[in-house]
């Protein structure tokens, strides 16, 4: 039976959600991936194995393990992967055949981050990572971006009455 969370509750074990993921326009399955990426790093932080001859953190999580772990296919999993690494946020570094590649977070540095409102006083304009709207410091309102995609098919037939096509 579920009991209300109190002050003294003890919270079950629980990940972490980057705020950061909320701006990046991906999937929400490789949110998923990257937010169980990132638990399995903050362990590795704490083991010397777990760290390349420079010190960068890597996991260890095969493609099959992390599939299980979410409850999608291999294939979803893998391009949840691909969609990370097209946006900087993992490196995989492969070990040779038949070995685990071995993944790197990546945290986007804070400059990447930021975000302009329409209050800001630097007059700037806002750096997305979402493709959403952008705000025109000019006019003084947010602009859509061009999505295409919608009129891809929008097609300009003028009939008069009695034509045929």
């Amino acid at each position: 039976m579920a009991q209300f969370l109190k002050s003294d509750s003890n919270l079950p074990p629980y990940m972490a959600y980057p705020r950061f993921l909320l701006d990046v326009d991906i999937s929400k399955t490789a949110k998923l991936v990257y937010m169980l990426l990132l638990d399995r790093a903050r362990l590795s932080m704490k083991n010397q194995p777990w760290q390349d001859e420079i010190g960068r953190v890597f996991v260890l999580y095969t493609i099959p393990a992390l599939a299980k772990d979410i409850g999608k296919g291999e294939t979803t999993v893998k391009k949840a992967l691909n969609q990370l690494i097209r946006q900087d946020l993992i490196m995989k570094q492969s070990q040779g055949a038949g070995r685990p590649n071995k993944i790197y977070i990546k945290i986007p540095s804070e400059n990447c981050l930021t975000r302009q409102t329409e209050n800001s006083p630097t007059g700037q304009t806002e750096k997305s990572l979402t493709g959403r709207a952008f705000f025109d410091p000019k006019s003084g309102r947010k602009v859509p971006t061009n999505n295409n995609k919608r009129n891809k098919y929008v097609r300009n037939y003028d009939f008069k009455e009695g034509e045929s096509l």
